[in-house]
């Protein structure tokens, strides 16, 4: 039977043939007295050793990174004042106050540039552009533009202008 010494060669998996059956017997390379394991047992204990120690290992690391994960100071973080200015922005935004808006994503981009936060910055730049692409192709306020339409349309009545604003029907 081939056996080896599992004191000696414990990942080698060099066989060392030893004609005596016993386990316990003087391993051949070094004089000393040794458990010796079937190269199958052997094997077989060392797989479970490396599957305890990987799974071991995964598991620390996972409690690792979640005490540093909950330590952390961005989990759980109140919003910055760039990001407050964001959301103040996107708010207006999203009523159609559009100079508030753009007005509020200016200083946001500032503070984010100021912040090292350039995706952010980004992000603010865009909406600028959008907003005033917006005050571009519709550069009126509902009180700049009352007059206009009046005189463009006399013959309309001022009942009916006003019905155009509250429903926000086109001409």
């Amino acid at each position: 039977m081939t056996r080896f010494c599992n004191l000696c060669h414990p990942n080698s998996g060099v066989a060392l043939l030893i004609v005596s059956s016993s386990r316990q017997r003087q391993c051949p390379d070094q004089n000393h007295e040794t458990d010796l394991v079937s190269k199958k047992g052997f094997l077989m204990n060392i797989t479970r050793t490396r599957i305890f120690s990987s799974i071991s290992t995964i598991i620390l690391a996972g409690i690792l990174a979640l005490a540093i994960g909950c330590s952390s100071s961005s989990v759980n973080k109140s919003p910055n004042s760039a990001q407050q200015i964001y959301y103040a922005a996107q708010a207006n935004d999203n009523q159609w106050s559009f100079s508030a808006a753009r007005s509020l994503y200016g200083q946001a981009k500032t503070a984010f540039i100021t912040e090292g936060n350039q995706p952010m910055a980004d992000q603010c730049r865009n909406a600028i552009q959008r907003i005033a692409l917006y005050e571009q192709t519709y550069p009126y306020t509902e009180a700049q533009l009352r007059p206009i339409l009046t005189a463009k349309f006399p013959t309309v009545p001022v009942s009916r202008i006003d019905g155009w604003f509250a429903d926000g029907s086109s001409l």
